[in-house]
């Protein structure tokens, strides 16, 4: 398994458990996450928008449907089930050179 390929698969299986700790070990400081709904910049806001996010939400179920990458970015085809609600996304992260996620873009449909 490729390195960034192990990096993000671990990203979802914490963001899936609710592990903001380890999930934020992931994220570099500067990071951007631009979804269909927001726009979040910087580690501490992300972390804090998950807190509140998990607070709503019950049960997660996450499986990835594929997963490719290249260069310093993976892309992920994801469904992701949160009480009940099915949604397909579309991940891609960007990876610095000390392989800190520096930018997510989500895709829903």
């Amino acid at each position: 398994m490729n390195n960034l390929e192990s990096l993000t698969r671990k990203y979802f299986y914490y963001w899936k458990n609710k592990n903001v700790l380890e999930l934020s070990k992931l994220l570099d400081d500067e990071i951007i996450l631009q979804d269909w709904e927001n726009l979040i910049i910087g580690k501490e806001a992300l972390i804090n928008f998950n807190k509140d996010f998990y607070k709503k939400a019950g049960k997660i179920n996450l499986d990835v449907i594929s997963l490719n990458y290249f260069n310093k970015t993976s892309f992920s085809e994801l469904k992701i089930d949160i009480d009940g609600v099915e949604i397909i996304v579309l991940d891609k992260f960007i990876f610095n050179e000390k392989n800190f996620i520096t930018n997510i873009r989500a895709f829903k449909g």
